[in-house]
């Protein structure tokens, strides 16, 4: 299996905006 470096660029981004999302909502509530 070849994975194109796009797939795993696009996957890596996808992870990061879910994780900063659900801090976001931790922390609003929290305050």
């Amino acid at each position: 299996m070849n994975i194109s470096p796009k797939l795993i660029i696009g996957l890596a981004i996808g992870t990061v905006i879910v994780v900063i999302a659900l801090m976001g909502l931790v922390l609003s509530q929290l305050s």
